[in-house]
């Protein structure tokens, strides 16, 4: 048998090409959302940390980990490591970051930075929720405009067709 552990800078799943849906009809989103505790932990009996590896020691098979309330890193022994970071469109902002995504070496501390600037921490599911509310109101202002807005989708991929069909 094998004890697994998850670690992932947001605390839950959101199935990425149901959010343009969940921007047109806010209700949507919770069908396409899990707490990774409450599945990983309790249902599959899965360790989930919710922080951010900060360094991977391959001669050492250490993973150093900071997790969101914490000032200390932890260190993590591994027999098999997987990296699973998936794929990450920038958001558009003026420093070009991903909001969850680390860019190198002791990254946690450039993200707590930059979720100070945000007035809304998307790692949290709440933040997520009130981001998704906010790009409804801004669609559904856009659509009561007198003239027509338009709406430009760039890349043909699930989340683009997904997205171009809400």
């Amino acid at each position: 048998s094998f004890h697994v552990t998850v670690i992932d800078a947001k605390e839950y799943f959101e199935f990425t090409p149901g959010v343009m849906r969940a921007f047109c009809e806010p209700s949507q989103w919770l069908s396409s959302v899990f707490m990774y505790h409450e599945v990983f932990e309790q249902q599959l009996g899965i360790r989930f940390i919710h922080g951010e590896v900060t360094e991977v020691k391959c001669d050492e098979r250490l993973v150093c980990t900071k997790t969101v309330f914490s000032k200390k890193e932890d260190h993590i022994p591994y027999d098999f490591l997987l990296v699973c970071v998936g794929c990450v469109y920038n958001r558009v902002s003026s420093t070009g970051d991903y909001l969850v995504f680390p860019k190198g070496p002791k990254s946690p501390a450039r993200l707590e930075a930059r979720f100070a600037m945000d007035h809304l921490d998307e790692r949290f599911m709440e933040g997520r929720r009130r981001k998704i509310l906010e790009e409804h109101i801004e669609l559904s202002d856009m659509r009561n405009q007198p003239d027509n807005a338009v709406v430009l989708v760039v890349g043909a991929g699930s989340v683009g067709v997904q997205s171009a069909c809400d």
